[in-house]
Formats: C-alpha cells, structure tokens, sequence
C-alpha cells in the first residue's frame, strides 16, 4: 500500500486545500504540501535523502510533522518530543508498523511515536516493586512508615535515573552507560549509588520523614521516633531481601533502551520525559488508606490524582496547546494570516527583524507546571522559530538563553521543580548538533515554589507593602507566591505582565477554608463572584491567568470541558466572554490514560472587550471538526463546540429557559428496602434505571418506610403528580410520576415555567430530535459529568406545537402501552409501541425543523373524525396519510443527518 497523500486523505489527517510550496535541497527545488490543521508538510521525492529533505523543511518553515515518501520507504518526522523518527519499508511494512498506519485517523498522528505503553508499563512494574521493597524492610517498622520508606526509595531511583541524563559523559553512573555488560556490572554500582544516595540525603535532610513524602498524615508510629537507627539497620547492613529487591528495581529501570537523543530513540525507549513522567506517577500514589494483610502481605495503595486535581499532560497535547498558543502571539504581532504557515520566506525583513526583537523580551509562563511538559514544549516551539528565522540548528547557547530569557514557572512541589529544572538543563545541554556543555553550569532561577492561587497578583485590591499592615501575617504564609514581588521584570515594564500562559492547571473542588479566605482578600471582587465556578480549582486558575496575563497576552489551557456546559462554571465563562477573546477551541476527549476525565483545550487571548469567531477542532476518534463557532461578547451561557445552522434553525423557533430539573431527595438507606413489606411499603424510585421511555420499571424500584414524611421535598413529591427523568444521561428519558410515588437521588424532576402542558412536553422530551440537540450542543458529545441538573434543561430549546392535543393523546397512549410491552413477549404489543415511538419522534422532527404541520394536522383529523371510537389515536397511527407523512419527514435532509450523526444509537 501507498502511504502518499491520499491516503493522508482518507484517513482524515490532512484537508483537502493544503498550502503548497517548494523548498530547495541540495540545489533541487522539491515540491511540497503543507496542512495547517495537522501542521503537517507532505514530501514526494525519489532521488534525495529524507533526512536532507526534513532539515531544509524545518529551516524553511515551522512545522510539526514532514511525511516523507519515496518509492522503497516512508520516514514520518516529528520536529518536538523525545522520539522523532517512525521510518518503514513503504513496500513491505512490518506488522506492527503496518497496523499502527492503518488505524491512524485524523487525531492518532502522535500514537506513532507515543511511549504510553512504555509508561504504564513501567508504572504497573515499580507500583509491585514499591510493595516488594516495603514487605523488605524490617518488620518492626510500621506497616504505613515501610510503604512510604519504599515508595520514597522507588522515587529517589527514578530521580537517579532522570538526574543521570544531565551529567557528563564522563560521571554518568551505570543507568545511562552500557547496557550490554553482564548482569552484576550493570546492576550493582547503581545499587550501591541508590544506598549511598539515600544516606547521603538523610545526612542533607531530605531523608524520608513522613511530612516529605507523603500528602496524608502519618498516624501514630512509635518506631518511627528511632528512624535513624532503623534505617541504618535496613540500608548500611543491606540485608539480602532488600538488595535483592534494589537489583530488581533497577533492572526494570535499565531493562529498555535508554536514550537522551531524540533522533535515536525509538517508541520503546526511555526517554527524559518519560522518567519526569514516571516521577510524577511515583509522586501521585499514596498510602493515606494502606493496610496491611499479614496473610498474603498485600498493601492497598491510592492515587492522589483526585486530591491534588492533577494528571500528567502527554507531550503531544502540551505541545499542541503551546504551539497553537505562540503561534497566535506571533501571528498578532506581525500580521501574519492564520491561514499561512509559518515560513522563512513569506515574511518581510521588516516582519523578522520585529519578530528577533519581540522573542527576545517574551515572558511565557506555566502557574502549574509540574515536571514542566508546557516549557519544555515552549522551548521546543521557539527553537525551532529561531531555526527558522536564522536558517542554522539549534545549539546549547541558544538553548540556555530560551530558557533564561523566556520560561518561568510555579509549582506547590519542590520535587516537582526539581524534575522541571533538570529536564530544561538536560534540554539546553543536548542541542540538535550534541552536548557542548555541562548542564551543571545552567541556570534556572525563573521557576519557582509557591501557590499560584495564594497571594498579591496585578488586580489584587492589596497591591503593596503599604497597604499589608493587618494582612502581613496572611500574606507571610508558606507556600503563598507574590507575583509582583517574584517576578519584578515581568510586572514592572509595558504592557505589564506574562506575554503567554501555558499549562493544565489542577481541578476540582480541592480549595481549603483558609485558602478560600485568602482568594477573597487578594482577588477582585467581580473575579470571584464570577470566576469561582463553586471553588473549582480549574475556575480559579482561568481567573488568576487573566489577572496575570499582559493586555493583548495569549493564554492557552487544558480544562475539563464543564467549563465550557455546566451551570456551575457560568461565572467563569461570563468572565472569559468578557476579559478575553476565545480564538480556538480544541476538543480534547479523554487524553489522559487511566483517567475517567474529558477535556478541552482553550486558546485565548486577553482583550478589552471579548465575543468573535473562534475555530473548533475534534481529536475524538468517533467525532470529526474542523470549523469555526461565534462565542458571544458576554453572558454565561453553554459554549457549544458542534453549532452548526440547524441549532440555528431550531433556537430561532424555540425558545430557552422555561424547563429545569432538580434533583430528588436521598432517604437513609436504613428506611428503605428493595423488597415491598408492611413497613417498606411506598414506591420509591431513586435509580435512573427505574425511570425508562414513558413508563416506570418496577424491577428498580426501592420502597420507603413512613419516615418520608418528615422530608418536605419527600411530602411534595409523594402528593404531586409530574415529569421525572433519569438524573444521569446526557439526554432526558422522561415519564409521568404519578401521586404516592416518591422520587430521589438519581432522579430529576422537570420543571415547567410557562403553562405548558406537561404531556406534550414528555413527547418532546423522549424524542430523537432532543436527544441529538442534548448530546451534540448542549454537552458536545462529552460522556462525563452531564447529569440532566448541570444546566442542560434550562439551556434546551423548546418549541411548543402547534396541535398539542395530538401531542398529549400519544403520550397517553405511549404511557398505557410501554409497560405491558415491556412486561410481556407479545410480538405485536412490541411493534406496536415502536409505531407509535416512530410516529412521536416525526412528529417532534417536524415541529422543529419543518415550517409545515401536516403531519400533526393529519392526525388531528383523523382523530377528531373517529372521537367516538375508543381506539381512535391507534387507527390514526396506522391510516396510509400518516404513515405517507412519516416517511415524508424521516427523508428531510435534517432528519437523515440527525439519524446517521454518532451517538444517536437507542439506549
């Protein structure tokens, strides 16, 4: 198979309208395309070297990947991360690399170089190594203290490891030497350093007490209070488990390939990054709820991902955010079109020269930066700008002074820091054309320990000394970071502050009492009303990104994507809509492996007044675009990412804000029962599963005893009859409670605010078209977090009928016929109700998108001509006009694309 432009096609990598171009190598003009939605450049060429062809592409033009094809091979070069090169035999590919092409698709380009499966790998082999080690030590020590100690010594190895990258050839230890001598040489010298580095750490105190390595409490210990006798008993003597369980530490970390050059790593490799990445996982596992089974020796560990709010940001989704975001700093300033690529020759000399100039005074920062994946992805991104602007590879010079010039960073971990700090020397020293000097020599005093929430900031309502008299002990706190006073350089020139902001900042609610205190004291009110988002962390990242941003600066973060849908983050949209002008959206999906979140990445840039065109992209696999949406100039509305001209169409008929839902009331668990008793004796549906179409599924159903009755919202919900729907689908499934039924938790009550009626609102609710607008605009395809009480009621559409009459019988009919359907195997009791759902769904279909009525006339017709009759409604359902107008609404060219769109699927 040809792996050329067409099949780039196919696949959806690249768009059918490139920028095309030549570049001249070794005295030879070659054609290429270029796509500006992958930055990918497209190389056919026989007679010359790829790698002559990619070194002229990235001194002609910035680009993230070259595809390079010739009759024999294909060489896929990537200009960032710490793997470069997927080069195959294009006639006869191996079978891995032959699968790996042939499941690309528009967002998997950077899987061909990806290391994930390296990395969790890795984890799963030191988290059983941690459990080893602790089961190693001696047994007198506590169980809690003896996970710790081992967790730290696991953690303590890998920085070994990742420290060993940054020293000379020369004073490098065994991990990053040979890895062909035998066993013992290979393993032993890096024992004996991780001993001898482990003494020497307690000697320096940074020996593993339990306040340095762990974020839970260490609970009461009495052998720990001789921690110095114990470890000198478990290290000096190095007893043989403990040895033994050393050798298998750091097999595992020397058993693959190792490698500080990109260009030689391979995705099996263990890279730099790779190990900040594993540094991060080590930090993340706690043992705040370890117990010890002394039957089979097992120790119960906890990622602490949910209490600190953080995950490790892949390099692919760090450098896109960083790259989308320079790029719209660079192209504002020199008025270069989004619409061109980056390119030697396509600028001015007037346009270099302002662009030399502004690169040497840009302030870039990251307030969470973790093992630092956003500068590192920064750095890259203007060293290969300086390789275009001045035609030469990059070298440690120019490096270093990116790194001091340009690249600051805060973070509540000093090992954090640390990691980050030996990643940018280890940077600076490789260079493209090899190490010219010793990373030791570098310096990195611009990233910083602190707070990034906790402190004075430019807009903070204290700005000075002067005014910190009765705050002086709150603003002396530890941890607290004074932006101003921190970065004088920064905030004291014009525009002041940080030019871009990059990062992913922590989330959830994580925020404490007295950090909470100390927001208010230092943030403007309007922030804080408006930026809060309940105390999520992520929501007050947004807002102190826009208090450090420069005027005309550029941010660019990672968010989960309630930011952009649910009620609780309005405020922090509304502050967004109107202190920025959101410029790209980037739909994320799940990018983190191993966890259950969903993301978005949101391109900014802070302005006087906000609103505009911003585009959207897709990297869900099942879900492709590419376009543009209009983001109002204020209000905290549902951001949809999907708009399109029908949700046009359809709010231009409809209107919002005359449905909500609320959730139901829990009762104790002990006052109900899954079995009808005496005493248990009220129905009780508090599980979305016991809420289906148009009927209530006894089978789920819970039973309350009379303590129901203290509870108002209990009192009401038992005595009234009204919608419910199941809580937890991103689209309703509704059905009428009827009286003496109670509702909770995992129930949502609708609410009408007009005097609507509530049938012909249910029909509406249970229909295809309802479902397509709640899973494509209102939660844009998310599959998380999009519980029908978030804001998605208040924010649907609704368009009232014209005939409801016919609306409110076929609820009624659909409500009599769904449970004995679902109660029986009766084959045409089934068909039956499918009809009358097909009939139902054409009926919303054409209230909604169709300017005619003729269905719902015809059947108010024809069931006003048999009134008499009771089975009226059904044999209207039935009648040949009707089935005629059906069919006519299901080939609408709206209807078709909603019915063949994703996730329509019947649930």
């Amino acid at each position: 198979m040809r792996y050329d432009w067409s099949f780039l096609l196919d696949k959806g990598i690249v768009t059918p309208r490139p920028v095309q171009g030549t570049v001249t190598v070794r005295g030879l003009d070659i054609g290429y395309l270029y796509d500006t939605s992958s930055r990918l450049t497209y190389v056919e060429c026989s007679s010359l070297s790829a790698w002559d062809i990619f070194r002229a592409i990235r001194r002609e033009m910035l680009v993230d990947y070259v595809w390079i094809t010739t009759p024999s091979s294909l060489h896929v070069f990537r200009t960032y991360g710490d793997v470069r090169v997927f080069a195959v035999d294009d006639v006869q590919p191996d079978a891995h690399s032959r699968a790996l092409l042939e499941d690309l698709s528009h967002s998997s380009l950077p899987l061909l170089f990806s290391n994930a499966q390296r990395l969790g790998g890795l984890s799963l082999e030191l988290t059983e190594l941690t459990l080893r080690l602790a089961e190693g030590l001696p047994s007198e020590m506590d169980s809690h203290f003896r996970v710790r100690a081992a967790h730290w010594l696991v953690s303590r190895s890998v920085q070994l490891m990742l420290s060993g990258f940054t020293l000379p050839a020369s004073e490098r230890v065994a991990v990053v030497g040979s890895v062909n001598d035998d066993r013992n040489t290979r393993e032993w010298p890096v024992i004996e350093a991780v001993v001898r580095a482990i003494m020497n750490a307690k000697e320096e105190g940074e020996w593993p007490q339990d306040h340095r390595i762990s974020l839970a409490e260490r609970p009461p210990c009495s052998w720990c209070e001789d921690s110095d006798s114990a470890w000198q008993t478990a290290l000096s003597n190095s007893t043989d488990r403990l040895r033994k369980d050393l050798g298998r530490l750091v097999s595992v970390l020397l058993g693959t390939h190792w490698s500080a050059d990109p260009w030689a790593a391979k995705r099996d490799s263990a890279t730099p990054s790779l190990l900040a990445a594993m540094n991060e996982h080590l930090n993340g596992i706690l043992d705040g709820e370890a117990e010890w089974d002394t039957t089979v020796s097992l120790v119960r560990l906890r990622k602490s991902n949910r209490a600190t709010g953080t995950a490790y940001t892949p390099e692919e989704i760090a450098h896109d955010i960083t790259c989308r975001t320079l790029s719209g700093w660079v192209r504002s300033r020199i008025g270069l079109p989004a619409s061109e690529p980056i390119r030697n020759h396509v600028m001015t000399a007037t346009q270099r020269k302002t662009l030399m100039a502004l690169l040497r005074d840009l302030r870039i920062l990251d307030p969470a930066m973790g093992a630092g994946a956003f500068l590192l992805a920064a750095a890259n991104w203007l060293d290969g700008l300086y390789t275009v602007l001045e035609g030469r590879e990059s070298d440690s010079e120019r490096r270093t002074r990116i790194v001091v010039n340009n690249l600051h960073g805060v973070d509540l971990s000093d090992q954090a820091l640390r990691t980050c700090a030996t990643l940018l020397r280890w940077w600076c020293a490789a260079g493209e054309s090899g190490r010219t000097r010793s990373p030791g020599d570098i310096s990195v005093d611009s990233l910083r320990l602190g707070n990034s929430l906790i402190g004075l900031a430019p807009g903070s309502p204290v700005h000075s000394f002067d005014s910190l008299r009765l705050d002086r002990q709150d603003l002396a706190r530890p941890q607290t970071f004074h932006w101003t006073l921190s970065f004088p350089g920064v905030f004291n020139r014009q525009p002041s502050g940080f030019d871009v902001i990059v990062g992913n900042p922590p989330y959830g609610n994580i925020v404490s009492q007295e950090e909470k205190r100390l927001i208010r004291k230092t943030y403007p009110a309007e922030t804080i009303e408006r930026g809060q988002g309940t105390w999520n962390c992520a929501a007050l990242f947004v807002a102190r990104t826009l208090m450090l941003a420069s005027d005309g600066g550029w941010i660019g973060l990672l968010l989960p994507n309630s930011v952009l849908r649910t009620a609780q983050f309005s405020g922090v949209r509304q502050l967004l809509r109107e202190k920025a002008s959101i410029r790209e959206i980037v739909d994320e999906g799940s990018p983190f492996r191993g966890v259950t979140l969903e993301m978005v990445s949101i391109i900014a840039e802070k302005t006087q007044s906000g609103g505009g065109m911003a585009t959207v992209t897709s990297k869900r696999p099942d879900i492709s675009r590419d376009g543009a949406v209009r983001i109002e100039s204020s209000g905290g509305g549902i951001i949809s990412l999907y708009r399109d001209s029908l949700l046009e169409e359809v709010e231009a008929r409809g209107r919002r804000g005359v449905l909500s839902a609320t959730r139901g009331s829990d009762l104790p668990r002990a006052h109900t029962s899954n079995r009808r008793t005496d005493r248990f004796c009220t129905d009780y549906a508090t599980t979305g599963r016991s809420i289906k179409q148009y009927w209530i599924d006894p089978k789920h159903l819970r039973y309350a005893d009379e303590t129901f009755t203290d509870n108002r919202i209990l009192v009401e919900s038992f005595n009234t009859q009204f919608l419910v729907a199941t809580k937890n689908l991103p689209f309703p499934r509704v059905v009428m409670k009827p009286r003496g039924t109670l509702h909770g938790g995992g129930v949502v009550r609708i609410e009408l605010k007009d005097s609507m009626n509530p049938k012909v609102i249910g029909v509406i609710l249970n229909s295809l078209m309802i479902r397509y607008i709640c899973v494509r605009y209102l939660t844009n395809y998310s599959q998380l977090t999009t519980c029908l009480n978030t804001g998605i009621m208040e924010e649907l559409p609704i368009v009232y009928p014209r005939t409801p009459s016919v609306f409110e019988g076929l609820f009624d009919y659909l409500s009599t016929l769904a449970p004995s359907v679902n109660g029986s195997h009766d084959p045409h009791a089934h068909s039956e109700f499918v009809h009358a759902v097909k009939v139902a769904d054409a009926l919303v279909y054409e209230t909604y998108l169709s300017e005619d009525a003729d269905l719902a006339l015809a059947l108010e017709g024809l069931v006003t001509e048999h009134a008499e009759e009771p089975d009226a409604l059904p044999r209207a359902l039935h009648h040949h006009d009707t089935l005629r107008h059906v069919d006519r609404v299901f080939s609408m060219p709206d209807v078709v694309a909603v019915c063949r769109s994703p996730r329509m699927q019947a649930s």
